[in-house]
């Protein structure tokens, strides 16, 4: 397995951002989200912004913290950061740049937040800025009682930036470690399990099929190992309850045994070879837990419909050899 990571990749594809500063509209009067009431404590807002947020749901997330931080309590700075991390999950890094700048100015710099400092690092990551976004987190690998929650973050940070750069092995290990560490940091965590995700079947993708049975077994020896780590690593997505991610990388396991199941009859071209049928019945297997996933965690209407298609789709190539 060590030969297999340590085969090189593709380069990344820069990132496209945007760049409109909205940090005083923010503090402008926002419409009410339509699940809290208007007369709740920001409490209520609080979690109905998170779980705005972990639904993928950023405007409606953000609105609902701009609510919640316009009432006065203990619970404004979290309310901003959560308005800056709903700017990240749209991707637009330079608006949420812009806010924690802002925070930070606010603090000495000896004592701006862990959690702030983090979210400084994060972004500046996402904008392949890496010499600020080391800045950003030196103070807190020097920090001995940062608690464990954020030592796997900021060790998962690393771990991520590494990978970004090409820097695969060194990567590859720091996610391990942190995902070895002894803390909660679902989210997180999800983050490194997809990350290994990725780049198994990534790596399982640059060994080619090749024109005879020799090199095609070759192939699908090589393939095999990396795609056990990708199912390994979707078991943890799916234990962590990352939905979105568990359901995409259940789909992309499908796609992966279905193409090698063509790669295989291209090759042979024998439709009663029973590797073809075993890949795609596989494949199969994936969409359908992919769709009770989807219904398990309420998926809309038109996931479930793409994935009644895709079942479909599969079923009738089946039949057909």
């Amino acid at each position: 397995m060590k030969e297999l990571w340590n085969r090189p990749r593709g380069s990344d594809v820069p990132r496209t951002m945007t760049t409109i500063a909205l940090l005083f509209a923010l503090l402008c009067p926002i419409p009410a989200a339509q699940a809290a009431d208007v007369d709740d404590p920001p409490g209520v807002w609080m979690a109905e912004a998170r779980t705005l947020a972990r639904q993928g749901d950023a405007p409606a997330a953000r609105q609902a913290a701009a609510v919640a931080l316009e009432m006065e309590g203990d619970h404004q700075r979290q309310a901003q950061l959560l308005i800056g991390a709903t700017y990240e999950l749209e991707g637009r890094f330079d608006e949420a740049l812009t806010l924690y700048r802002a925070l930070a100015d606010a603090y000495p710099r000896q004592e701006v937040p862990t959690a702030l400092r983090l979210r400084l690092a994060t972004v500046h990551g996402e904008r392949q800025d890496w010499g600020k976004a080391r800045r950003a987190l030196r103070p807190l690998l020097k920090d001995d009682a940062l608690p464990p929650d954020r030592q796997l973050q900021a060790q998962m940070l690393q771990g991520l930036w590494d990978l970004e750069r090409g820097k695969d092995a060194r990567g590859l290990q720091r996610i391990s470690d942190a995902l070895d560490m002894p803390a909660a940091s679902p989210w997180w965590r999800g983050r490194g399990h997809h990350a290994l995700f990725d780049y198994a079947i990534e790596l399982a993708g640059t060994f080619p099929a090749g024109r005879t049975p020799e090199a095609l077994l070759d192939a699908l020896q090589a393939r095999a190992e990396l795609v056990s780590m990708a199912q390994q690593q979707t078991v943890h997505l799916i234990r962590l309850d990352q939905a979105d991610l568990a359901r995409g990388a259940l789909l992309t396991l499908a796609d992966l045994h279905e193409q090698t199941g063509l790669d295989v009859l291209i090759v042979t071209q024998d439709p009663t070879d029973p590797r073809v049928e075993g890949l795609w019945v596989r494949a199969l297997g994936y969409v359908e837990r992919g769709q009770d996933l989807a219904r398990r965690t309420g998926a809309d209407g038109t996931v479930l419909a793409e994935l009644d298609e895709r079942r479909s789709r599969l079923e009738a190539r089946i039949e057909a050899l």
